[in-house]
């Protein structure tokens, strides 16, 4: 669970049947939280996406594997 208050997220996880609060996402533990908080009161919501993005790839925060589209072609007949 996420919490937006004072310009800053707190993140809490379940744990047990009890919330305790983390540092990192356990669903994305390579997010950079902080910069990620630096665009939620952007002005202009197109280019604080734009400029995130831009952050990500610019410093790697988070990489994904995109399978190549043709990895979906069965070649089974």
């Amino acid at each position: 669970m996420w919490f937006w208050q004072n310009g800053s997220f707190s993140i809490y996880y379940l744990n047990k049947g009890k919330y305790e609060q983390v540092i990192r996402s356990k669903l994305l533990p390579l997010l950079d939280v902080e910069l990620l908080a630096s665009y939620v009161e952007y002005d202009e919501p197109f280019d604080a996406v734009l400029e995130f993005r831009q952050q990500i790839h610019t410093r790697r925060l988070i990489t994904i594997d995109i399978p190549q589209a043709n990895s979906f072609v069965s070649t089974a007949s």
